[in-house]
């Protein structure tokens, strides 16, 4: 998350952009007994945190929240844990870190451990660097980040806040897939009341209002129940293809609670009169996801059509949002009029209205210091009919060069009608269940004809599959010489890493 922090952002500024919501609100007065029972000066720096969560407490600033001390456990699946976890009443769970219901996270750091360093006046603004580059302060920012990275890994959403205590002064920081804008820091312990009124406001913000995705909702029993029949019976399947035992499900559901309704409102403009243009969608949790907090955050799943009742692969995203950028169904849609074989079929696409980043919007307020690289990403959901099997689950190699081939069929086609891949990778290349290759993930798609500049001053994709040429120079535009290598990087690789030998010629080749 290099060069995408934003900040100092005054205090002040950051509750009317993000604590007041955008409807009729009258913002709810802190209770009377607060300042006598939320005794700042009182909080130990010594077993601090249960003393800031008794202070919160006997103050009444959240009642709807609780504050929960989570410094000694970690987490059974990201081994992680902030010092302060706050989850929405009832919660009676033990001390841990579940980042599935976390509503906020706290960490408390020393001031030498800031993270970030504000300029001492406004004229230093434009060469300041707000991310501090001590060793501790780079320790302390990647916890945070990776405290973010895991509760958007474990919820839907499209945001989220945290707060970080520095000895004496404390930070707000809301977190977007563009990055992270961050307060000026202030004295909590000389003036409570902002701190106060951060827990106060938080407390009355609805669940969009505090970053989750309202698009998605809870299934019914019996679209879970059918859902789980389809992922149960394709998995089967997919296990008797290959001469093994049964199994389940890629996705690994373990309850019911893990299932969630999405809707898709198709923007195909080929759509007729009548025909339903909203889809809705049954998955549990998904077969891949990004890692990172910022970007894309794809994440992909095998869903339950619950228009046709069969299975679908559905593509939750947060797309760039650029002039030069198509939108991925767009593309999948041009190649299917082109008669471009081995793709998948579109049964829908759209944007999910109303969710778009906000942090590159700061990028030019007077208090932001340096230039930071952020990139609006608006979220968007791309369902396939067509499903398949990684790449290196190949049955032999004469199915993987098969595979391959038609794969580069694919690409051809494409390229004849003005299309360039530009992210050729072993992830990108499926195989079907009567052994086919799909080419997929053309969200980086551009038009061949298209000027001789990058649409972009920064490179994505699968490092071992990317040519050489792009790797050492970034700035060059991307060729077609550039995919036809990343198919080759691809062969080899599947080849060396996936298919059973003796060993005997890499012994006679590698010293």
């Amino acid at each position: 998350m290099a060069h995408e922090f934003v900040g100092p952002m005054p205090v002040e500024d950051f509750f009317k952009a993000f604590m007041n919501p955008g409807r009729p609100y009258t913002e709810p007065s802190l209770p009377k007994q607060w300042r006598g029972k939320f005794r700042a000066k009182l909080i130990k720096k010594l077993g601090f945190e249960n003393s800031f969560i008794n202070a919160v407490n006997r103050a009444e600033i959240c009642p709807d929240l609780v504050l929960v001390n989570t410094t000694k456990e970690r987490d059974d699946q990201f081994w992680r844990k902030p010092d302060i976890t706050v989850y929405k009443r009832p919660y009676n769970g033990p001390p841990t870190t579940d980042f599935e219901r976390m509503e906020l996270h706290i960490e408390r750091k020393t001031a030498s451990e800031d993270p970030f360093s504000d300029p001492k006046s406004r004229k230093s603004r434009q060469e300041h660097s707000f991310e501090h580059d001590s060793k501790a302060s780079m320790k302390s920012r990647g916890q945070i980040i990776s405290y973010t990275a895991c509760q958007f890994a474990s919820q839907h959403r499209c945001f989220t806040f945290s707060i970080l205590f520095l000895d004496d002064h404390v930070r707000f920081i809301r977190w977007d897939r563009a990055g992270a804008i961050v307060t000026k820091r202030f004295n909590w312990r000389d003036d409570p009341k902002p701190l106060a009124r951060f827990l106060w406001l938080f407390n009355h913000l609805s669940d969009a209002e505090r970053g989750y995705d309202t698009s998605i909702s809870k299934p019914a029993p019996r679209e879970i129940t059918l859902t789980k029949k389809k992922l149960d019976e394709r998995a089967n399947a997919l296990a008797r293809a290959k001469g093994e035992p049964s199994r389940l499900p890629e996705t690994r559901y373990s309850t019911d609670d893990s299932f969630r309704k999405f809707c898709v409102v198709d923007d195909d403009p080929g759509i007729k009169e009548g025909e339903a243009r909203v889809r809705f969608f049954v998955a549990s949790v998904p077969q891949w996801q990004s890692g990172s907090p910022v970007g894309r955050g794809t994440k992909g799943y095998e869903a339950l059509d619950l228009e046709t009742g069969e299975l679908v692969y559905l593509k939750d995203t947060w797309r760039y949002e650029a002039d030069r950028m198509k939108k991925e169904g767009d593309t999948y849609r041009k190649l299917a009029a082109n008669g471009v074989s081995h793709i998948p079929r579109v049964a829908c696409a759209g944007d999910v209205e109303g969710q778009r980043t906000r942090t590159h919007d700061f990028t030019d307020e007077d208090w932001c210091c340096g230039e930071p690289e952020v990139r609006q990403h608006r979220h968007y959901r791309l369902v396939l009919k067509d499903l398949g099997r990684p790449l290196s689950e190949f049955n032999s190699t004469r199915e993987l060069c098969q595979v391959l081939l038609e794969a580069i069929i694919a690409h051809m086609e494409a390229f004849k009608v003005d299309v360039l891949h530009q992210d050729i990778s072993g992830g990108n290349i499926l195989i079907t269940d009567d052994g086919h290759a799909l080419l997929i993930d053309w969200e980086l798609a551009k038009r061949v004809s298209e000027e001789k500049s990058p649409r972009q001053d920064w490179r994505t994709g699968t490092w071992q599959f990317i040519s050489t040429a792009i790797l050492e120079n970034p700035r060059k535009v991307h060729e077609l010489r550039d995919d036809l290598e990343s198919f080759l990087h691809v062969l080899l690789y599947h080849s060396v890493r996936y298919s059973r030998t003796s060993g005997r010629f890499f012994r006679s080749v590698i010293p």
